[in-house]
């Protein structure tokens, strides 16, 4: 049997425990700022730097990315594709494309994926969603580095 709970109530009947929660005016609000651990980073030139925040607009835009590509890969035989897994570039680049494919040939389908990062491996194609926050030059110099590590390159 399935229910349809209504907002505010746990199980049917049942109020869910008020816990001091109000729409408060931001104005009137003081909250000390709060230090997130897991930002997501790059290392160039052997810095590492910190990566901002996708939009929710270019999210969704690397979801249906990464949805589209990925299930042909998988079942085509061909290879996987990932979300922002950091990859080893070279000894001193680590960049975090928003969408990675990567062949079987560069990564065999029965060899276990790292659990660590970075991913040692150079993606076939690496995708970057472009936002206001990223400055021409800097994403053609990334686009220039993954080519010239090998991205793209046939077996």
């Amino acid at each position: 049997m399935s229910s349809i709970l209504r907002p505010g109530l746990t199980s049917i009947g049942q109020r869910e425990p008020d816990h001091g929660h109000r729409d408060i005016p931001e104005e009137s609000v003081d909250v000390e700022p709060v230090v997130i651990e897991d930002r997501l980073y790059e290392v160039m030139d052997g810095k590492v730097v910190e990566k901002p925040n996708m939009g929710a607009l270019q999210t969704e835009f690397a979801t249906i990315l990464a949805n589209y590509l990925g299930p042909p890969a998988r079942q085509g035989g061909f290879g996987r594709v990932v979300v922002e897994a950091i990859v080893r570039i070279d000894e001193r680049t680590q960049y975090r494309p928003d969408v990675a494919f990567v062949s079987y040939e560069r990564w065999p389908r029965r060899r276990q994926l790292p659990d660590t990062d970075p991913w040692e491996i150079v993606p076939d194609l690496a995708i970057e969603v472009v936002s206001k926050s990223n400055k021409a030059v800097e994403v053609l110099a990334k686009v220039r580095h993954y080519f010239q590590a090998g991205s793209g390159a046939s077996g």
